[in-house]
């Protein structure tokens, strides 16, 4: 995970990846043309967003993690709108905000949650799925 949470625990630091684009150039590594049509990234967009505000609010004194955060972040949001591989592949998110968007206010209610479902389904259902070792998420999705 990419989280600044996880970021800041002391466990499994050697395995661990902080920066989105370790990801993408692994993945442009491993497949130099579009290995599928739609690419599925599967992240806590509240967690990330509320620590960008944090950050925003100190301005001078963003720390590193505040930094990475925010890195990541940027470059997670031009993968969702200008996609992967040059534009050729969509890249989507769907977890909670899938279901914050879906209407109904149970599923609100328990976002995290139900999001966390719809991106378990989604992950155990895809072609490719490319994770982390140190990633519970990961793990139980192969």
């Amino acid at each position: 995970r990419l989280e600044p949470d996880m970021a800041r625990q002391q466990m499994c630091t050697d395995k661990k990846v902080y920066f989105m684009d370790n990801i993408t150039d692994m993945i442009y590594r491993q497949y130099p043309e579009p290995p599928v049509e739609t690419v599925l990234l599967v992240f806590a967009r509240a967690l990330l967003e509320k620590m960008e505000d944090r950050a925003q609010e100190k301005r001078a004194r963003r720390n590193h993690h505040d930094k990475v955060n925010k890195h990541n972040l940027d470059l997670i949001n031009n993968l969702l709108e200008n996609g992967m591989w040059g534009g050729k592949v969509k890249v989507i998110e769907a977890g909670s905000e899938l279901v914050e968007n879906e209407g109904d206010p149970f599923y609100k209610r328990f976002s995290n949650i139900a999001g966390g479902i719809v991106n378990f389904f989604l992950a155990v259902q895809s072609k490719i799925l490319i994770g982390t070792e140190v990633s519970t998420f990961s793990t139980l999705s192969m």
